[in-house]
């Protein structure tokens, strides 16, 4: 029996409703009812009130065991739209830079936790396909449009060790070295890891420098075409 207009339910009751309705997915339709019926009866002072403090996190932390478990159980198996995925996370990165803390309690908060093999995984994963910087570099255009000129194939940063500028199939890593970072003792250090990784499972590097392309673009390219001939010739 549905309540009398204008009677007050208990806390449990409302409770009981509200972990009722947790995970319900409410069609449009219904929505747009919700909203209109909203509207015409109006919100009193009181509930102004409890709204306001609850938005503060002063009636219910933000964060809190409860509020956490509420809001898992919301969004338990519901399917994000890559729309409503792209504003989330839009909002989330302005919030950010609103709050300058809050990237520092995020690190606080991951700092010393152990993570499984299989989440490490899924991290380097991610990792291997964010493209950084992300635009091509100078060098970078200057050899893919002399191999795109020269009808040669290739793919750029490809999500693998090192995530090499250009890679040309079948194993042809090439990297294009900025002057600057990649003299420094760290970078090197790292060049070299890279280098390593990527040979021993059978890639073949090729690294130009920054001064080699700008002053002899034809020199690289054509070390580029030497040896896609050389594993042409292997695999005849």
């Amino acid at each position: 029996m549905p309540p009398k207009k204008g009677s007050i339910r208990p806390d449990w009751v409302k409770r009981k409703i509200s972990l009722a309705k947790l995970g319900h997915n409410v069609s449009l339709e219904t929505r747009i009812k919700q909203s209109t019926a909203s509207k015409k009866r109006g919100i009193s002072v009181v509930t102004r009130e409890k709204m306001r403090l609850t938005l503060l996190g002063k009636s219910r932390p933000a964060f809190s065991p409860t509020w956490k478990g509420n809001l898992s159980k919301a969004h338990r198996n519901k399917k994000l739209s890559e729309e409503n995925k792209r504003k989330i996370s839009i909002a989330v990165k302005e919030y950010i830079r609103l709050h300058p803390e809050i990237r520092t309690k995020a690190s606080l908060f991951f700092k010393g936790r152990r993570l499984s093999e299989s989440t490490k995984e899924k991290i380097r994963q991610r990792r291997l396909r964010q493209v950084l910087p992300t635009k091509d570099t100078l060098i970078e255009l200057l050899l893919q449009r002399e191999l795109s000129t020269k009808g040669i194939e290739y793919q750029k940063h490809k999500p693998i060790l090192g995530q090499p500028d250009i890679f040309i199939e079948p194993n042809i890593c090439i990297f294009a070295d900025g002057s600057y970072w990649h003299m420094l003792p760290k970078v090197i250090k790292r060049d070299q890891i890279v280098n390593n990784g990527l040979t021993s499972k059978g890639y073949t590097v090729i690294r130009f420098g920054e001064e080699d392309i700008k002053n002899n673009l034809n020199a690289c390219i054509k070390v580029i075409l030497n040896k896609i001939s050389d594993i042409k010739i292997k695999e005849i």
